[in-house]
This record gives C-alpha cells, sequence and structure tokens, in this order.
C-alpha cells in the first residue's frame, strides 16, 4: 500500500506539475491577446503599434490590419453609391448648384466618414472574437486551478494516510 500511495503522490505532482506549465502558457497568452486587443482600440495600427506588438500576435495584427482597411474601403464604396444613386441625390444636386459645384470635395469628405464607420465596425467584430478568445482561455484556466486544488487536497490525504500507515507498520513490530 505504501508504494501504491508514493506512486499515486508522484503521479498527481507530476500531473499538477503540467498544469502550472498550461497555466503559465495560457497567463502569457491572455497577456499577449490583451496587448493585442489594446492596439486595436482606436481602430488604427501605427508602426509604433505594429513593432511592439508580441511576436505571436504580429501575424494577427498585420491581417487584422489589411482586412480592417478592404473592409472599410468596400463599407465605404458601397455606402458612397448607395447614396449618391438615388433620384433623391440627383434632385438635390439639381435644386442646390452650390453643393454640386463641390460635389467631389463633398462625396469625399463622406468617404472618410464612411471609412471611418468601416474601421470601427471591423474593430467591433475583431474584439467580439478576442472576447471570446479570452472566455475559452480563461475557462480553461479556471478548470486547471480547480484541477490543482483536487490535486493538492488528494496529495493531502495520501500523505496523512502513508504517515499512518508507517506509524502503524512500525508500531506493531516494535
Amino acid at each position: 500500500m505504501l508504494i501504491s500511495n508514493h506512486m499515486r503522490i508522484h503521479e498527481l505532482i507530476m500531473r499538477k506539475s503540467r498544469n502550472d506549465q498550461r497555466l503559465r502558457q495560457l497567463q502569457i497568452s491572455l497577456n499577449e491577446l490583451q496587448r493585442y486587443a489594446e492596439h486595436i482600440a482606436d481602430a488604427k495600427i501605427n508602426l509604433l503599434e505594429l513593432v511592439s506588438i508580441p511576436s505571436s500576435m504580429f501575424n494577427r495584427q498585420l491581417t487584422y490590419q489589411q482586412f480592417a482597411m478592404d473592409f472599410a474601403n468596400q463599407y465605404a464604396d458601397t455606402s458612397i453609391f448607395n447614396m449618391t444613386n438615388t433620384e433623391a441625390y440627383d434632385k438635390y444636386l439639381q435644386d442646390h448648384p452650390e453643393f454640386a459645384a463641390n460635389r467631389g470635395a463633398y462625396e469625399a469628405q463622406m468617404y472618410n466618414n464612411y471609412y471611418e464607420e468601416g474601421l470601427k465596425a471591423f474593430r467591433d467584430y475583431e474584439r467580439e472574437l478576442i472576447h471570446e478568445q479570452e472566455g475559452a482561455l480563461k475557462g480553461e484556466k479556471d478548470c486547471l486551478l480547480v484541477d490543482n486544488e483536487a490535486i493538492k487536497t488528494e496529495v493531502e490525504d495520501l500523505k496523512k494516510q502513508r504517515s499512518e500507515e508507517i506509524k502503524s507498520t512500525f508500531s506493531s513490530q516494535a
């Protein structure tokens, strides 16, 4: 019985060690995800943010930047097209020649506004993905912490049993 207790304690200690290693990896991943989330908070990425991102998130940051710009361009193009290709817009241009004279500048400003809206919409989508990923990492972390507590309790119980067995073995032989 002493040997089986000892082997079980050893097995539990090894499992706790693996759990602790995974907990460290999860914490690193959470920290990197939080840093990435900070970088996309304003929906714009500058060069300093790009070089200061953790290396594990670099490709995601580049991908985010490219998709965000593509989405914002398409959103702005579609919005401008839908707005300017209407009879109401044509009528407004006929009724307001001062607007028609500066039409290009106004449409460029509208494009910029729609572009910013597109960037923010894509940022919000990415934030949702980050929160889902954070939730999964935190859930796994919580499971490992609960498992570590169970391991601690079982090891303490096994050590007590081992101590009692040693006492009973040696007291009966004396």
